[in-house]
């Protein structure tokens, strides 16, 4: 009988839909931290999980509501919101406003 991958489990790391959801979700996760240490008052180390995203971005796809998300968090909400025409017309991103 042949092994079957059972549904909980991730896909083949080599795939390229594990890829881009690995890529994803580690976008996400920046973001989400970035903006958790924001809120918690560690001001530095928010700066440093979006700087680690923004460098992220300069090589692949990074949803803006992301940035933008850990940005507003930082109370830079001008720069965070500026780019929120962005999302009107990005069709990748799965947070569109």
């Amino acid at each position: 009988m042949p092994v079957t991958r059972a549904r909980h489990m991730a896909p083949a790391t080599n795939s390229p839909i594990a890829t881009s959801t690995a890529t994803a979700a580690r976008t996400l996760d920046l973001a989400t931290l970035a903006a958790i240490k924001a809120m918690r008052g560690e001001r530095e180390e928010a700066e440093r999980e979006l700087s680690k995203l923004e460098m992220l971005s300069d090589s692949r796809y990074v949803c803006p509501y992301e940035i933008a998300t850990a940005r507003a968090a930082l109370g830079q909400r001008d720069q965070a919101f500026g780019g929120c025409g962005a999302l009107s017309t990005t069709a990748r991103c799965a947070f569109r406003i």
